[in-house]
């Protein structure tokens, strides 16, 4: 029970009964008004405390040393996948642009990285449904947010509205960068980007997107060096 007074000195009491109380085992008392607030933690001496078995379904190996780990596995159509241990496995499918997107979300708030420029996430929620949208909101989403990973995007996603609106925005920027260089298809500028001390500056996405053009561009050899780069 808890007593309380208001402004005319007179007392109230609040009974939770132990179905209000659920089977917490403490409780915070929070009292407040326009000058002060107060605060105590009350135990509330529960006998039984819900648990979870978090014990190995299976019995295992003493001997064997094991960790937990996430991994990530590219799997093309008519190929399979196997796992040692289903049981003791965890899996999701990302199979499309909906839960890739709220997977990159997920991951945003681990990092810490929930907000973009210091807007919300969600604005990019539009790449789910890109395929579905008509051409002129296509140009407003392109208008409005017009940046390297859009045209990207737009260039492995909808070629036909990268080549036919993305391409020439892209060929009259007077200053030009690496992603522009992948996308415009010119070779000597991307080259420039092999060299080490270049390569080294860029970041994941970019050296992704240099090492997909070289396959691409049956550019063996750089495409090796890169992968050594990588791996070393």
């Amino acid at each position: 029970q808890m007593c309380i007074r208001d402004r005319q000195s007179t007392w109230g009491i609040i009974t939770l009964s132990d179905e209000d109380l659920g089977e917490h085992s403490g409780l915070v008392v929070i009292a407040t008004n326009e000058f002060t607030t107060v605060s105590k933690t009350v135990s509330l001496n529960k006998t039984k405390i819900k648990t979870k078995d978090l014990r190995m379904a299976a019995k295992e190996n003493q001997n064997v040393v094991k960790s937990y780990r996430r991994t990530t596995t590219s799997l093309e159509t008519g190929k399979s996948v196997h796992f040692d241990d289903f049981t003791s496995t965890e899996m999701q499918v990302v199979d499309s642009l909906s839960k890739v997107f709220q997977l990159q979300k997920e991951l945003a708030k681990l990092e810490g990285s929930e907000y973009d420029n210091g807007e919300p996430y969600e604005k990019w929620s539009f790449v789910k449904d890109w395929e579905s949208l008509s051409l002129e909101d296509k140009h407003k989403r392109y208008d409005e947010f017009s940046c390297h990973e859009l045209n990207i995007f737009t260039y492995f996603k909808d070629r036909d509205y990268f080549d036919s609106f993305v391409l020439p925005f892209i060929k009259n920027k007077v200053e030009k960068t690496f992603v522009d260089f992948i996308l415009l298809d010119q070779e000597a500028r991307v080259r420039e980007f092999l060299q080490p001390t270049v390569f080294c500056r860029l970041n994941t996405l970019e050296k992704i997107l240099l090492l997909n053009y070289c396959v691409e561009k049956n550019l063996q050899e750089d495409a090796k060096s890169i992968v050594d780069i990588l791996v070393n």
